[in-house]
């Protein structure tokens, strides 16, 4: 499992932060918007409204997809970052691989003539 550390993820959390107050801002004043018009008393402006407060909030859907499709790729991106690092673990050779090498490099195996 990739470890990110704090101040990474700190900087990451405010920043979405930021981006679902930019969000939810620009979506409930084009909702607000929509629902002023909406409200009055000509049924010109409520259809107008009524097509303003929705387009506000596909405004906010769409937002919210992006931000799904976004928490993905960064962290697709992320785990290739770190897979491409070597780790303190991986430096050395692997439990397995010094088991094969015990393994094979047994003493008591090279009195045996090899299969034919």
């Amino acid at each position: 499992m990739v470890a990110v550390n704090l101040r990474e993820g700190v900087r990451y959390g405010a920043y979405l932060l930021g981006y679902f107050i930019v969000l939810f801002l620009i979506g409930g004043i084009i909702i607000e918007i929509g629902v002023e018009l909406f409200l009055t008393d000509s049924l010109f402006l409520t259809i107008i409204g009524a097509i303003v407060g929705a387009i506000g909030g596909l405004v906010i859907y769409a937002g919210l997809l992006g931000f799904g499709y976004k928490i993905i790729a960064d962290a697709v991106e992320q785990g290739i970052r770190s897979s491409q690092r070597p780790t303190e673990e991986a430096t050395g050779p692997s439990r397995s691989q010094q088991i094969v090498d015990v393994i094979t490099n047994n003493p008591d195996d090279q009195d045996v003539p090899p299969e034919q």
